[in-house]
């Protein structure tokens, strides 16, 4: 795991996700740039985001890419334009018939499982929507 990963999934644990925003020109980027996307700047440092956005894009997973996901089956993966200004993809939470493409979400984390790959905590974060009553679970 990359050192911004780690910072990045020790943010999780502690309910924070952590965004890299640059010294230079403000730019705003999810974890794994070294340099700034717009002005290349080497300074950046981590932020926690507010926690809300905009759901740009959906859809619904029915088949698993991986044994450890299999339980979760069917699940939401979105991308959301967060309103630090970044696009970010991640779980969706709550029930489907509360996504909305344009539909304001608010973060949240959901138990990890048995995630696949180098994660090691136990919660990933997840968007739920704003109205509804929608629960991220623990």
């Amino acid at each position: 795991m990359t050192a911004g990963g780690e910072v990045f999934w020790d943010g999780c644990a502690v309910g924070e996700f952590r965004l890299l925003r640059c010294d230079g020109c403000g730019q705003v980027d999810h974890m794994g740039p070294s340099r700034c996307r717009r002005c290349h700047g080497a300074e950046l440092t981590w932020i926690a985001a507010e926690g809300g956005g905009t759901v740009a894009s959906f859809t619904i997973v029915r088949r698993a890419p991986s044994a450890g996901l299999r339980e979760w089956v069917p699940y939401g993966l979105a991308l959301i334009d967060l309103d630090e200004g970044t696009r970010v993809m991640a779980r969706l939470a709550g029930e489907p018939e509360d996504w909305r493409i344009g539909g304001r979400v608010r973060l949240c984390f959901i138990a990890a499982g048995e995630a696949p790959g180098d994660f090691a905590g136990d919660r990933l974060p997840a968007f739920a929507p704003e109205t509804g009553e929608a629960a991220c679970g623990s």
